[in-house]
Order: structure tokens, then sequence, then C-alpha cells
């Protein structure tokens, strides 16, 4: 069974690849559902949890790094039993370290269970060094990038663009701020794929191959 983390530039096209190569090999892409089994197990509250991820990150400013410290990401509701044995709720705090907590732990739930993709979420951090993982790395020229989120939101071209920027800065900062990795780093991954030069089609297969490969070594 083989796990592939999928990273990908906003504008990209990794989240079609990523569709399309659970297609091609009947892999279940990882989603919150996969992220609320673990909250339940602790007690959370399945309608209360957040996905925290890149994708859901804020760039830290100056200040914030300066003074550090958590920040509230969401608010949730734990069930606590009293010395009587009544079951109660109790509001809590998810600051960001207990969200992040609970994504790694979803993410190496899922890649027990095996043939899923992750995308995003730090999945290429997070299962660093283990086998029957394949890591790749969807990218793609700015221009080609930007023109896709133009057709694709029907927004200006100022617009993606700014978009663009701010989700590649929060990424970059998530994958530091939290696991102490470059996110542009080639080296942590298998594949590296310019849509610029291909379709999404051919990227699928190309990853099709690799997982396939991967099962006869």
């Amino acid at each position: 069974m083989t796990t592939i983390t999928l990273s990908r530039q906003l504008g990209s096209g990794g989240d079609q690849i990523a569709a399309r190569v659970s297609e091609l090999l009947n892999y279940r892409l990882f989603d919150k559902s996969m992220i609320l089994q673990v909250a339940a197990d602790v007690g959370l509250s399945e309608s209360e949890i957040v996905d925290f991820s890149e994708d859901s990150h804020t760039a830290r400013n100056f200040f914030e790094r300066l003074f550090g410290g958590s920040r509230t990401v969401a608010r949730s509701r734990v069930w606590v039993e009293t010395p009587s044995g009544e079951r109660q709720a109790q509001d809590v705090r998810l600051d960001d370290q207990s969200s992040v907590a609970i994504t790694q732990a979803s993410v190496q739930a899922a890649f027990r269970r095996g043939n899923v993709i992750i995308i995003g979420r730090g999945g290429q951090a997070i299962l660093r060094g283990h086998k029957d993982v394949l890591h790749v790395r969807i990218v793609a020229p700015i221009e080609q990038r930007v023109a896709r989120l133009v057709d694709e939101q029907f927004t200006s071209y100022d617009s993606a663009a700014q978009m663009i920027k701010s989700h590649d800065r929060a990424s970059q900062d998530y994958l530091k701020h939290y696991y102490d990795v470059d996110w542009d780093d080639p080296l942590l991954y298998h594949l590296v794929i310019n849509t610029g030069l291909c379709s999404v089609e051919m990227a699928a297969h190309w990853i099709q191959f690799a997982v396939e490969v991967m099962h006869l070594e």
C-alpha cells in the first residue's frame, strides 16, 4: 500500500491532478472526514473541529514572530466527566499547535491505512523518510498560474496575482514554522512536475507509473 503526498502551488493544477490520480489508482483523497475520525478519538466535537493546513494558514507578521506564542484558529467543544460520572460539554480554545497536532495524527493514521493521496497539510514533512510514500510537488510558471486562477475564479489578473503571492507566502511560512523545512526544496520530493510543460493527464499518469514501480521494489 502506497501513500502519496502532493504539494502544489496555487494555480498549478495540483488539485485536478490529485483527483485524476485518485481515479486512476482508486485511491482515497485525504479529507476532513479522516481528521474528524482522529478528533472524535480525543473527544472533540465533529461539527466544530478545524482542518488547519497551509490553505487556512496566514503567514505570521514581524510582531507575531517577535513575541511568539500560539494563535487561536477555532473554538471547539470537548466532553468531560464530572466526579459524579456525569458527562458535560466544555468549550475550549483550539490554538494552531493543537490543530496542527490533530492534522499530524490524522496524516499518520491515513498513512497506516495506505492507498491515500494527502494534499498539502505538511504531508511531505510529516511522512518524510517513511517507506511506501511517494512525495510529489506540482509547480507551474507564475503567468500560467495567474491565468488559470483568472479562468477558474472569474477574477482579475491583479487579484489572482495577489492571491497567489499570499498563498505562496503562507505555505512557505506554514512549513517553515511547524516543520522547519523549505516548501520549495526539491530534495523533499521524489517527483517535481511542471504543469507548464505537461497536461494534467500526463502528470497524473507519471504519478501512477511511479506508484506502480514502487510496488515492484
